[in-house]
């Protein structure tokens, strides 16, 4: 995906009629593409996770491997976290929401939803899909993703702060989510002196 297409899935999020959905599925949208993501880490997340760090946002997550990496977030994508905690206190900062009358097993009243404990990882494939479709894009989760690590490499962004926001063992990985390939024209030995 572009990053034009990236603003305008992102953008739809706006149009829900329902403001608190919105926000949920822009903040969801957000942490696979902004945050760059896996499904399996987004689901994970708990407001606790945010921290504030020399002033950025900066969102905790355990990756493969159980090993713990700081992402900063834009603050806008803070911001809307925060409003969602607003709504539901603590805990899981995606949540299924349900606009139903009578009540489901485990979930509590807010305002005219019915809100779970925590969104599951194919609730989030689902959301990918459908917002997906109303762009006129077949789109999987692991898509914001490398969609996310390609705007921030066309925008000047290093690839070791690419790999490290990712989560890669190596930068070798990056480079394959970049699309980069080598450039026999120029390389270090043309210009270290032997």
């Amino acid at each position: 995906m572009t990053s034009h297409e990236l603003k305008a899935l992102i953008a739809i999020t706006h149009k829900n009629k329902h403001g608190l959905i919105g926000t949920r599925d822009r903040v969801a949208l957000g942490l696979m593409s902004n945050g760059m993501l896996r499904r399996s880490e987004v689901v994970l997340l708990h407001f606790s996770d945010l921290k504030v760090r020399d002033g950025y946002h900066i969102i905790e997550v355990v990756g493969k491997g159980a090993k713990t990496r700081g992402v900063k977030l834009s603050p806008i994508l803070a911001e809307d976290i925060y409003s969602l905690r607003a709504h539901w206190g603590d805990g899981a900062i995606l949540r299924p929401l349900l606009k139903r009358k009578k009540r489901p097993k485990g979930y509590e009243r807010i305002g005219d939803l019915w809100v779970g404990k925590s969104v599951s990882s194919q609730a989030l494939y689902n959301l990918v899909i459908k917002y997906g479709k109303m762009i006129g894009k077949y789109l999987q989760p692991h898509d914001l993703r490398r969609t996310g690590a390609r705007v921030a490499w066309k925008a000047g962004v290093p690839i070791e702060q690419i790999s490290l926001a990712l989560g890669h063992e190596s930068i070798e990985t990056t480079s394959l989510y970049l699309g980069i390939k080598r450039d026999w024209e120029k390389q270090p030995a043309d210009f270290i002196p032997y």
